[in-house]
């Protein structure tokens, strides 16, 4: 089993649903830092932001960041505005990231894999700044937001999807998938397939190339 893989069981028993995940930041043990609103990036649509989180007594050391990518069929969904769901993750000592992306209705596929590479990218530009260790990034999504982390993973950096303003994107640690499609090449999805895809990743023959280049299970090797 790889490194890659054993890291993600680990953390799979970290994000695994909890009770007390829902419970006022204040009824937590750790106390928590937040900058809201930072915006990491402006393409044309407008300014992308996002929040972190990170636990207050860990000031002068390297913590691991947890980047939280939402769901919603890549059309529709906003980032989490909290940070006491993920409440296990900051008590073990992760930052928590989460973060807005382009949408369908905004800008079509590969756009929404480019925001999540340029969040790890200023990861990496203000590690030193916020006290962060890029060599520890952990990409964790739903759905779309499941798929987005599988292909932010995998992708290979000389593919041109590291927008430059954004600087280089640092490889992830680990990714935790909750349900995300991993194949969305039509003739894989017959009846399955879904109009979403299609406003996601376009028609034709560029789109089903479009599909292949962003389902993951052809980054496998």
């Amino acid at each position: 089993m790889s490194r890659f893989a054993t890291f993600s069981i680990a953390l799979s028993l970290l994000a695994a649903p909890d009770v007390a995940s829902a419970q006022s930041a204040s009824s937590s043990s750790v106390a928590v830092s937040s900058q809201r609103e930072i915006v990491y990036r402006t393409p044309e649509t407008g300014p992308l932001h996002l929040d972190l989180h990170r636990p207050s007594t860990a000031k002068d050391k390297r913590t691991p960041v947890l980047v939280v990518i939402h769901g919603g069929a890549w059309a529709r969904g906003e980032r989490p505005k909290g940070w006491t769901g993920y409440r296990r993750f900051v008590e073990a000592g992760f930052a928590v990231v989460s973060m807005q992306y382009r949408l369908s209705g905004q800008a079509r596929a590969p756009a929404a894999v480019e925001d999540v590479r340029c969040v790890m990218g200023w990861i990496a530009l203000s590690a030193e700044r916020e006290g962060l260790d890029a060599k520890r990034i952990v990409l964790m999504g739903t759905s779309a937001g499941a798929h987005l982390a599988l292909v932010a993973a995998y992708v290979d950096a000389s593919e041109g999807l590291d927008p430059a303003e954004c600087g280089p994107a640092p490889r992830a640690a680990a990714v935790i998938d909750f349900y995300g499609p991993t194949d969305l090449r039509p003739e894989s999805l017959g009846a399955w397939n879904s109009p979403s895809i299609g406003k996601w990743v376009g028609e034709g023959e560029a789109g089903a190339a479009m599909a292949a280049r962003m389902s993951p299970i052809t980054r496998i090797k």
